[in-house]
């Protein structure tokens, strides 16, 4: 199925979904990325701000900070995206498609700050993923373009189990997570 089509199905199968349902899931799942090692050992904590009917990102944000870890939201540039680091979601204001973004002068993520593999873990959105790790964003790109610059960030995706898919045709830009995590099951890749 054209990569098109399978987008603007899979936001309406999630959109039609019920919002307390939707909210039970998220909890589980963050539940379970909690648990996992990459989750553990990350320092710092590169997540997207969830909006509408996505998994829930706002208590990984606020339990990410009370953990003592460094939380990093992405915020657009034209066709870029980088992360700048918060305290709380009050330093966030509407930004490129009306989407939560932290202040430009916000600290900026910076690769490397521990030279250490592992200890950067970046929280993936997505509109639909596959059991081969290929995923479906929102078309713009730019998580694609900025993991490829880092490859040892850890990914791991989060969605709701009714957002795997028998199969994604891949691109060789596309960017795979390590993990996919949802209410029913953890995915490693590899």
């Amino acid at each position: 199925m054209e990569k098109s089509i399978l987008r603007k199905q899979a936001r309406i199968i999630r959109d039609e979904q019920d919002i307390e349902e939707l909210k039970k899931k998220s909890k589980i799942i963050l539940g379970k990325l909690y648990d996992l090692s990459c989750y553990k050992k990350a320092k710092n904590i590169l997540t997207y701000v969830s909006t509408g009917s996505e998994a829930d990102t706002r208590e990984l944000i606020i339990k990410a900070a009370s953990n003592k870890k460094k939380v990093y939201v992405p915020k657009v540039y034209g066709k870029k995206m980088k992360f700048h680091k918060i305290n709380s979601l009050d330093e966030l204001c509407p930004g490129y498609y009306g989407i939560l973004e932290p202040d430009i002068h916000c600290e900026e993520w910076k690769s490397g700050d521990d030279n250490i593999e592992g200890t950067d873990l970046c929280v993936m959105p997505g509109l639909a993923f596959d059991n081969n790790f290929n995923r479906i964003g929102y078309g713009g790109g730019f998580y694609d373009r900025f993991l490829s610059k880092y490859p040892g960030v850890v990914k791991a995706a989060i969605c709701y189990e009714f957002q795997m898919v028998d199969s994604i045709s891949s691109e060789d830009t596309d960017i795979k997570p390590d993990w996919i995590i949802t209410d029913m099951e953890v995915r490693k890749n590899g």
